[in-house]
């Protein structure tokens, strides 16, 4: 039997502006009884939260007797400690074997996951996966927010990854392997197109920094890294123009030479290393722009139009991009 709410407006300085007081019935057994009382404050610093959960215990010794207006005994737990009780119950899996309880009705809806903290997050992600496997996600999650955990998800972990590099690129120590790695873990950033990396290794001529990523059909693209405090154009006074850096014209020189040698090795590959290159295209992901003019953006795009299978982009591009992706997931959620 669930007992009504009761709201409470505070006018007094330094209290909430609303706190809704939750009761509901536990166990209504014959001699024993037990309320829980969820105190849900709206503060204008701290926003809404839980304030305090209590756990009532009334006891009667004949059955025809009223219950005492006195609770036999009471448990208290504040802000904190209902916090831990819940990253408690979240990380243990025997909870799930609990075919009925008010637990499952924790994820009405994923807005309020981009609210959780990393601990919690982790603690959500590994009850989710538990039930998966058991085939219980439906007893934990309502069907109106299943539509859109994935997105949430995705959401929280792009959000990190671009804070990520954004740390990165204002550390002018950090080498190619640096930047690798963090691609590697990140290729959602060069779009839906390609599955994963693949195995460098497996070709000989490949070097240090470069990634080799497998499309949706199958087949092979190169992303070749340079620095992001590489130079990307140079200007020509003279001519009142825009051209290649030498750092870009290597890059350029590097990619042209992989295109060679994979059109040479082609059957090879294809067949020893079962990585069908054909016709691969290239990203050169070098310095920044976040400071540029019109006219070097022009010369960029000029140039990337005169390239074939060939995109040169800035780490600020890459950035925006990623920028985009989020704002689609928010929507989406």
């Amino acid at each position: 039997m669930e007992i009504p709410k009761r709201f409470i407006k505070a006018g007094n300085l330094g209290y909430p502006e609303e706190e809704i007081i939750e009761k509901q019935v536990l166990k209504d057994g014959t001699f024993v009884k037990k309320v829980a009382q969820t105190v849900i404050v709206d503060h204008k610093t701290q926003g809404r939260r839980v304030e305090s959960l209590t756990i009532d215990e009334f006891r009667k010794t004949k059955k025809n007797e009223p219950w005492p207006e006195s609770a036999t005994s009471r448990i208290s737990l504040d802000h904190d400690a209902v916090r831990n009780l819940l990253n408690y119950l979240l990380a243990h899996k025997e909870f799930l074997t609990l075919q009925r309880s008010s637990f499952y009705t924790l994820l009405t809806g994923t807005h309020e996951l981009s609210e959780l903290n990393p601990s919690e997050l982790s603690a959500l992600v590994s009850l989710v996966q538990v039930a998966a496997k058991q085939g219980k996600l439906a007893e934990i999650i309502k069907p109106e927010a299943l539509q859109n955990f994935n997105a949430a998800i995705h959401q929280a972990r792009y959000k990190s990854a671009i804070d990520q590099l954004s740390q990165m690129l204002s550390n002018t120590a950090l080498s190619e392997d640096n930047y690798k790695k963090w691609f590697l873990e990140h290729h959602w950033v060069f779009g839906t197109d390609y599955l994963g990396p693949e195995d460098g290794t497996k070709i000989g001529w490949a070097v240090k920094g470069d990634i080799i990523l497998r499309s949706i059909d199958g087949y092979q693209d190169l992303v070749e890294l340079k620095l992001p405090t590489a130079e990307v154009l140079k200007h020509d006074q003279s001519h009142k123009n825009w051209f290649p850096s030498t750092e870009l014209s290597k890059a350029l020189a590097q990619v042209i030479k992989y295109f060679q040698e994979t059109e040479d090795a082609r059957m090879i590959l294809a067949q020893k290393e079962k990585l069908p290159f054909l016709k691969p295209r290239a990203r050169i992901v070098i310095g920044r722009s976040n400071a540029w003019e019109q006219e070097q953006y022009d010369a960029l795009r000029r140039l990337n139009a005169c390239l074939q299978n060939i995109q040169i982009m800035s780490y600020d591009y890459l950035l925006s991009i990623a920028k985009r992706m989020i704002e689609y997931y928010e929507k989406a959620v």
